[in-house]
């Protein structure tokens, strides 16, 4: 649902009623439902509407089984917690709805700039009380973002709103709509939980909500968006979710330090070196015992050995995938060259041969036998080296050069080492062009030119091209 459909939606509800509560103006909307503000019996309340377009894309049943979750909380307060006072199914137009307190208050991500540095640790204790509070009720909230934090005017409380995508811990008999796909957002999501690959325990979840309340407090930190450099395309911010641990400076230490730890991404190092009094204590002076001073430590050097993991990590998927593409190249063309051999039928038999070499570099061996029907009395040797030039983005560039001599004798790949450079660039650039054809019949010609002028003495290797002429 776009701003325009959401203003066509909620201006339809404007003077009439849902569920018993009068609609009498719009406080906003999200993708999937418009809040709106109401009064039944002197009760003013934020009154959220669900779009029928959700519910036709998730099912009635589903949307309601979200709803008698929220409903759940009914009744039950928390001072850093947004009220529910309502939610079903309305009997006169059979809209979806939940009611909530009504805060006349801005959230974190609309006035984070403003919000005094003195505040932030107060701040973050009261957004994991309410976190803390979902969970002894066996629920995780899975969706704590700057948007979902109203703010007071004087920057003094907290309170964590949007409730709509809470989850039973440990049920396993919920629907599949919940089950599979990632619900939450992105930016803010540990890498387990945007892979659905988090464990549905109390201890799972556990790790979830504390990256993400890591995330809040490195956006008060930083004054900006976690991983705000990153957003677009979409496939950068999921590589950064994924292994890119986030710059947190110039801010409170222990704040930071509290952030990093929180923002770890194996979530079973994250569970070791936090627990919930670690933010619940943010606001409490620092203890400046001896025996505290050595355990800060050894938590900052377990934290240094998490990050070096993960970046570990990182770098040997990037070159583990680095790798498998040289090889791909390689073999693509080796498989074009002897295309282009097969078809010509001027040469004679080959063999093929795949090398590593240095600097990660792949050559590619061809070894011809002499052949007197053809006029070639000599073996020929071809030697093509390919080098990554830059990633460019997702598109490749790439260098090759090119060797060939001919000698009595067979010739070693490493004694062709008289190159020059025969292309740059894309995989796509290369076999768009007529290239290949053209070097190899280049290399032929030059072949019968040497045999002629009678310049093929023992069993010296004669090459055939000269050395690093560009391309």
């Amino acid at each position: 649902m776009d701003s325009a459909q959401a203003k066509i939606f909620a201006e339809g509800f404007i003077g009439n009623s849902v569920g018993g509560w009068a609609i009498d103006g719009i406080l906003g909307n999200g993708k999937s439902a418009v809040v709106l503000s109401g009064v039944r019996d002197g009760v003013e309340g934020a009154v959220k509407i669900f779009h029928p377009e959700l519910i036709e894309r998730y099912g009635r049943a589903v949307q309601l089984e979200r709803i008698n979750r929220e409903r759940q909380l009914i009744g039950k307060r928390h001072p850093h917690l947004v009220r529910i006072l309502e939610g079903g199914e309305c009997a006169a137009t059979g809209h979806l709805f939940v009611v909530m307190e009504r805060l006349p208050f801005k959230n974190f991500h609309q006035v984070g700039s403003s919000i005094p540095p003195e505040n932030y640790g107060t701040l973050v204790s009261q957004i994991a009380s309410a976190a803390r509070f979902l969970e002894d009720l066996g629920l995780a909230h899975r969706d704590v973002k700057p948007e979902n934090i109203a703010i007071s005017d004087d920057f003094s409380r907290a309170i964590l709103l949007d409730l709509g995508v809470l989850l039973p811990i440990g049920v396993s008999n919920l629907t599949d709509a919940d089950q599979r796909p990632f619900i939450g957002t992105l930016r803010y999501s540990s890498p387990e939980f945007l892979d659905r690959k988090e464990k549905d325990t109390i201890e799972g979840w556990r790790a979830v909500t504390f990256y993400q309340m890591g995330a809040v407090l490195h956006d008060l930190l930083m004054k900006k968006p976690i991983f705000a450099d990153v957003s677009e395309p979409f496939t950068l911010l999921v590589d950064a979710v994924r292994g890119t641990t986030p710059n947190i400076s110039g801010g409170e230490p222990r704040l930071m330090f509290l952030a990093r730890r929180a923002l770890v991404k194996n979530p079973e190092v994250r569970l070791e070196m936090l627990s919930w009094s670690d933010f619940e204590d943010a606001a409490k002076p620092e203890n400046v015992d001896a025996e505290a001073r050595k355990l800060s430590i050894l938590e900052r050097q377990k934290l240094a050995r998490a990050n070096m993991s993960t970046a570990s990590l990182a770098d040997a998927e990037r070159r583990r995938l680095f790798l498998q593409r040289m090889d791909q190249f390689a073999q693509q063309l080796d498989t074009r060259l002897a295309s282009i051999l097969a078809e010509a039928a001027y040469f004679p038999l080959r063999r093929s041969d795949i090398f590593e070499a240095e600097n990660d570099s792949r050559e590619i061996m061809l070894s011809f036998s002499a052949d007197e029907a053809k006029g070639m009395e000599f073996p020929l040797a071809l030697k093509f080296v390919i080098s990554n030039l830059d990633d460019n983005e997702g598109t490749p560039q790439y260098v090759i050069r090119y060797s060939d001599a001919l000698s009595s004798r067979a010739i070693e790949a490493s004694e062709l080492n008289h190159q020059r450079t025969i292309f740059k660039g894309s995989e796509e650039d290369l076999y768009s062009s007529s290239l290949l054809q053209a070097v190899l019949l280049e290399t032929l010609e030059s072949y019968y030119t040497k045999i002629e002028t009678g310049s093929v003495a023992g069993d010296a290797i004669h090459f055939l091209s000269a050395e690093e002429n560009g391309i």
